[in-house]
């Protein structure tokens, strides 16, 4: 039986595998000091092919809600939400 604790409850009221947002995080810090500050890159972009490609498009949709989901909530301070005309695919920005 799976423990509470081996999952995150996003602002969405979502539940993410702890595994899956901690991987999110690590890959977003690791590819920031790779990308153009000020840009707007979408999940896919920001996080890049190789993360992106080895997961199954249900977890992609919610690897993209658990980088909103650590943004909002300041832990990848380097990085802002970047509004435009369409509210999908969000876009972030690194500052």
């Amino acid at each position: 039986m799976t423990e509470m604790n081996d999952f995150v409850v996003l602002e969405n009221g979502r539940k993410a595998d702890i595994a899956l947002y901690g991987a999110v995080i690590d890959v977003a810090q690791d590819r920031i000091m790779q990308l153009d500050k000020g840009v707007p890159f979408t999940s896919k972009q920001l996080l890049g092919k190789c993360f992106w490609s080895g997961l199954e498009r249900g977890e992609q949709s919610l690897a993209g809600m658990c980088l909103l989901d650590a943004v909002r909530k300041g832990l990848l301070p380097l990085l802002s939400e970047h509004l435009w005309s369409h509210e999908y695919p969000k876009k972030f920005r690194i500052q």
